[in-house]
This record gives C-alpha cells, sequence and structure tokens, in this order.
C-alpha cells in the first residue's frame, strides 16, 4: 500500500516537473522574440531609418556628385578668367558658349551641371552658392524662379497683370508666337538662345500698356506674309539689350518692318537687320519714344528706319547702314538727336541719301557717308544742326550731287563736311533754304 502511494506521488512530481519546464520555456521563447524583434528596430533604424546607413550612403553619393558638378564648373570658370585678360573677342556672349560646350545649362546668373545648380558671378567669374539639385524636366523651354514650363506663352500667362517685373529665362530654342497683354511687365533672358516665329504671325506682339524686355538673344523671324517680327503697340514699351532681331522673307511681295512701332522703344546693344524692308518704322500718329545706344541698324534692299511725325529720338554711337536704299528719314514732326553714330548709304541709286530729313535733327559727332546720293537731304521745313569738331560728312557721288542738299534750315556749328570728288559741293542750298556756318569746315558752296 505505502509503495503504491509513492509511486503516485513520484509519477505526479515528475508530471508537475514537466509542466513547469514547459510554462518556462514558453515564457523565455516571448522574452527571446521581444528582444529579437527590438534589436532588429534598432538594426533596421540604423541601416535604413533617418541618418541610417543607407541614408548616409545616399547623402555622401550626392555630395560627391555635387562636388564633382561643382569641380567641372570651378574648371571651365578659370579657363574663361583666362580668355577674358587675354581675349579682346571676351564677352558675356563668350563666357555663355564657352559654358554650353560643356554641356551646361546656362539661364541669367543660373548654371546647371548635371543636375546641380549654382549661381555664379559673371564679373568675378566665380560661384556664389550652390542651389542644390533641380532637375530639369526634359520638355521645358523655359523657367520663372524653379517653376518650368513647357511653352513660353504659358510662362508669359504666368506673369501678373499688375506691371511687376517678372523674368522668364529661356533654356532651350524656342519656335513659338506670343502675345504680352495689358499690365504684364516681362523680361526674358534669352540666353544666347533663338526665337523663331512657328506662325506667320509677329513673334512677340505687345499689346497697348505691356512691356517686354528681350535680353542677349536673337530673335528671328522668317515670313511668307507681310507681318513684323515684333509688333509694338501704342503705349507698349519694348527693351533690347544686346539683342538681335531679324526679318527674313521669300520676296519683295512678302515685304514688311522687322518692328512695327507704334510704342515706344529702347535698344542697348545688339542689331535689327532686314533684308527686304524697314528695320524699324515707326507709324503717322503714334506718339513714340526712341532711344537707341551702340546698336547696329541694318536693312540690305530697303529704308533701314523711319521716323514718324510724332517720334523723339536718341541715338547714340552704333551704325545705321542701307545697302541699297536710303539709310534713315525723320519725317515732318519728327524730333531727334545723334551722337557719335555712323550712318551709311552703299546705294548706286543718286536718290538715295544717307539722311532724308523733314523734321528736326540734331548731330554731333556723327559719321555720314552716301555712296551715290546725298549725305544729307534736307526738305523744306527741316531743320538740321551740326555740333563737333569729330563730325565728318562726306559723299562719294558725281559733282552733280552734293554732300548736304539744303531746301529748309541748316547750322554748322562746326565738322568737316566733303565731297570725294574736288569739284563737288560741301553744302548746296537751294532758293528759300538758309544756311548759318558758325566754324564748319566745308569743301566748296553756293553759300
Amino acid at each position: 500500500m505505502n509503495k503504491s502511494k509513492e509511486t503516485i506521488l513520484l509519477r505526479y512530481r515528475k508530471s508537475n516537473e514537466k509542466e513547469n519546464t514547459k510554462g518556462i520555456t514558453l515564457i523565455a521563447l516571448i522574452i527571446t522574440i521581444i528582444i529579437l524583434l527590438i534589436l532588429a528596430g534598432v538594426a533596421i533604424r540604423f541601416t535604413i531609418g533617418e541618418d541610417g546607413i543607407f541614408d548616409k550612403s545616399k547623402k555622401s553619393a550626392e555630395t560627391y556628385n555635387e562636388e564633382a558638378a561643382k569641380e567641372r564648373l570651378e574648371i571651365a570658370l578659370a579657363d574663361c578668367s583666362t580668355e577674358k585678360y587675354s581675349n579682346e573677342n571676351y564677352s558675356e556672349e563668350y563666357l555663355i558658349n564657352a559654358l554650353e560646350e560643356q554641356g551646361f545649362i546656362v539661364t541669367g546668373d543660373n548654371v546647371n551641371v548635371d543636375g546641380w545648380n549654382f549661381e555664379i558671378n559673371k564679373e568675378t567669374l566665380k560661384i556664389e552658392n550652390s542651389l542644390g539639385n533641380i532637375p530639369i524636366p526634359e520638355d521645358a523651354v523655359v523657367k520663372i524662379g524653379s517653376n518650368f514650363y513647357n511653352t513660353l506663352q504659358s510662362a508669359i500667362d504666368a506673369v501678373p497683370e499688375d506691371n511687376t517685373e517678372t523674368k522668364i529665362d529661356v533654356i532651350k530654342n524656342i519656335s513659338e508666337n506670343v502675345t504680352i497683354i495689358a499690365n504684364k511687365n516681362v523680361i526674358i533672358n534669352l540666353n544666347n538662345k533663338t526665337l523663331n516665329n512657328s506662325e506667320q504671325q509677329p513673334i512677340f506682339t505687345l499689346n497697348s500698356n505691356s512691356n517686354l524686355t528681350i535680353n542677349n538673344g536673337n530673335v528671328t523671324g522668317n515670313y511668307t506674309t507681310e507681318k513684323p517680327a515684333i509688333l509694338v503697340n501704342t503705349n507698349s514699351l519694348l527693351n533690347l539689350n544686346n539683342a538681335n532681331i531679324k526679318r527674313d522673307c521669300d520676296s519683295v511681295d512678302t515685304s514688311w518692318e522687322a518692328i512695327e512701332l507704334r510704342g515706344n522703344l529702347n535698344m542697348n546693344g545688339g542689331k535689327i537687320e532686314n533684308v527686304e524692308s524697314n528695320a524699324i518704322c515707326c507709324y503717322n500718329n503714334n506718339s513714340s519714344e526712341v532711344h537707341i545706344k551702340n546698336a547696329e541698324i541694318y536693312s540690305e534692299n530697303a529704308l533701314t528706319i523711319s521716323f514718324s511725325d510724332a517720334t523723339t529720338f536718341e541715338i547714340v554711337g552704333g551704325i545705321i547702314k542701307s545697302e541699297k536704299d536710303i539709310a534713315l528719314v525723320c519725317k515732318a514732326g519728327g524730333i531727334g538727336t545723334i551722337t557719335g553714330t555712323q550712318i551709311i548709304s552703299n546705294a548706286e541709286s543718286n536718290e538715295k541719301h544717307a539722311i532724308v530729313n523733314l523734321g528736326e535733327i540734331t548731330l554731333d559727332g556723327v559719321n555720314i557717308n552716301a555712296n551715290k546720293g546725298n549725305a544729307i537731304n534736307n526738305q523744306s521745313g527741316g531743320k538740321i544742326t551740326i555740333n563737333g569738331e569729330s563730325t565728318n560728312i562726306s559723299c562719294n557721288g558725281t559733282t552733280s550731287i552734293p554732300t548736304i542738299y539744303n531746301c529748309g534750315e541748316l547750322t554748322i556749328n562746326a565738322g568737316n563736311i566733303t565731297h570725294k570728288n574736288p569739284n563737288g559741293y560741301g553744302v548746296y542750298n537751294i532758293s528759300g533754304g538758309k544756311v548759318t556756318n558758325n566754324g564748319g569746315n566745308i569743301s566748296k558752296s553756293n553759300l
């Protein structure tokens, strides 16, 4: 009996020990799993979390790529710095070309190198700021700040209508026709790119009371219709800074002016060129102010500049030239000054002059030459004043064609007026005309 109790008791104890062992094993397993999960979380955080191994590795790669891009730009700028002080043809255009040849995208003072953007100082040729990684969308053609646009017109549409200056940077050559509506003040940095017309309409149309500035690049129109490359409507303002404007056409039947000017124009540097018609034409009864400095204005087969009855103008430096026609016409009511400018007509006709004047012009330090016609044809009602010891006015025509033909009022305070032919008249005054010579050198006259 006692043995049976002992046996039962022993079996109970062994069974209880097994249960306890199972309980301890389960708790240990749970604790082990919890510890492993904690360790896994820590490992994941240090591996792929913020500031983890992968993040640090990515940042390290980005830093390396940015520094590599920066180094490429610094080397290119150093090369340009050498050219700046050794090459007399160095200019901002040269700098932009040199950077673009390296595959960089230049927009204003920003340079994109392999997706990394840097702000440079174009005078010191140093990097001012690193702007980070701003990839350029493949279909983008222009940008405003960090916003990219697929068309120039969409960027212009985004400009506020409160006359706030808004800069648009062109990053690719564009074929497009655009309109600037009233109360928009748009500055387009072409960045040495070219804008062509996509339709037989003006490339730029400035509606009344709008402002457009075009900097550093080319606007080229090719036409089969009578449309200008740029249309400037009343009370609008076109500013051109080192911009080249050209209009070409398939025949004289589709000729039109490069700039149809009914508003105002400021031009600093650059060139306006037309083949079959005027480079600039101001329209009568439209009050226009024109300021041109150090620019080249050229027409191959037509009158180069026509100033209307309501135009006031100032031209400083540069050259105005027609290959086969009159270089400049100032109509009655037009008033202007021309200082230090070359005005040339290479026409083979003695009826094609360098200047035809019916308005009022003051000349100072100019160089005027006509191949066959008069250097100055001052018609009845016209007033011309000639100043400046460095003024030279000449004619290469026959003896019957004087250098200055005067039917109006001519005042000569200084300068040299000569004729290539010793027997040709420097000044020929018609009855009714008035000439006052206060110190000019005239080779021959009938005064």
